[in-house]
């Protein structure tokens, strides 16, 4: 989610991208981190939005939306039940989603042309025993695919639950590193 400040002068994403083309470097972004995925997609808003914000790297996502909520940054960039609490609240605003799908908790409009999807992975160390890599997935699949647990990851908006196969997840995260190193580069984004 691209999250605001209350009191930043733009009421959606087209008046907020044509505020910040006005004013190259004025505005600032905070994400978790150098090099995370979420400062990729606030860098992916200012190459595809030809806009530029600043980069702020937090630690801690609850700083971010601290800070947010008291007008110390302008924007974040946060996953959606973190930016969903003050914006409910009416203390943020949220410009958009870079989800293919809106979110149906935030009624948001989309980020035109962005699109990043924050995933997870369970991940074993190299060279692990096959037999326990393929029991843990057998054992997260079966409660992937359990009602109750959908409907708890759905509260907080995890709702498309793939459940990859190793080989599959190996095969999305190879086509996942292709597609931002781009950005990456663009950016000049250095992990930390």
């Amino acid at each position: 989610m691209l999250a605001g400040k209350k009191n930043l002068p733009a009421e959606n994403i087209s008046e907020l991208m044509s505020l910040l083309r006005a004013n190259p470097g004025k505005y600032s972004y905070a994400s978790s981190g150098v090099g995370t995925s979420l400062q990729v997609l606030g860098e992916m808003i200012n190459v595809e939005g030809k806009v530029h914000m600043v980069h702020v790297p937090y630690r801690s996502a609850p700083q971010i939306v601290a800070d947010l909520v008291s007008n110390q940054i302008d924007l974040a960039v946060l996953p959606l039940n973190l930016a969903l609490p003050p914006y409910r609240e009416g203390s943020a605003r949220i410009f958009g989603t870079s989800e293919r799908e809106r979110s149906p908790l935030a009624g948001n409009p989309d980020l035109k042309a962005v699109n990043m999807t924050v995933w997870y992975g369970l991940f074993a160390p190299a060279g692990a025993d096959p037999a326990i890599v393929a029991r843990i997935y057998h054992d997260l699949a079966v409660t992937l695919r359990d009602p109750a647990m959908r409907a708890r990851l759905a509260q907080v908006h995890l709702v498309s639950v793939v459940g990859s196969t190793p080989p599959e997840l190996a095969v999305f995260l190879g086509q996942e590193i292709e597609r931002y190193s781009a950005i990456v580069k663009a950016a000049n984004i250095k992990a930390e």
